[in-house]
């Protein structure tokens, strides 16, 4: 009953992450939490995260950063792309992390009260809208394992 008790005397909606299940099945609220989740939109892999301040930041990893010896064309052209994405990338850019993973990440801020349709349909949105920028980073990086590709 309890857990009834809990949902009767919530303000709906209620926000993603201020909820938890306890091991006896009751509802406790609680601050929000950190959401990180994963997803797939046709062949790419996305992380996101929800961030303090209400923005839903969304990265893939779209392959390796080539050698020269691997292919110095191939190199310079993600060098432009990646200086693009910079100026032109709506809400976003591409770069170059520490394992030399060539990594798009987009973000935008989220509308309150922070639901599930919210989250799902910005990160849908985002995913969306980056594809084009996506088929161009894949195309000339050199494509990663699963494993490598797995965290941003």
């Amino acid at each position: 009953m309890s857990t009834l008790r809990t949902l009767a005397a919530a303000k709906l909606p209620v926000e993603i992450g201020t909820v938890a299940v306890g091991s006896d099945g009751s509802l406790t609220r609680h601050e929000a939490k950190p959401l990180r989740f994963r997803f797939v939109v046709g062949a790419s892999q996305f992380q996101a995260e929800v961030i303090a301040g209400g923005h839903l930041v969304v990265r893939s990893v779209l392959g390796g950063m080539p050698y020269t010896a691997e292919g110095r064309e191939r190199r310079i052209d993600l060098a432009h792309l990646i200086a693009e994405s910079r100026r032109t990338l709506p809400r976003g850019e591409i770069t170059v992390d520490a394992r030399q993973r060539v990594v798009l990440t987009v973000s935008e801020p989220l509308d309150t009260p922070l639901t599930p349709t919210e989250v799902v349909s910005v990160a849908t949105h985002l995913a969306l809208t980056a594809q084009p920028w996506i088929a161009l980073g894949t195309a000339v990086a050199i494509p990663l394992s699963a494993t490598a590709r797995a965290t941003a």
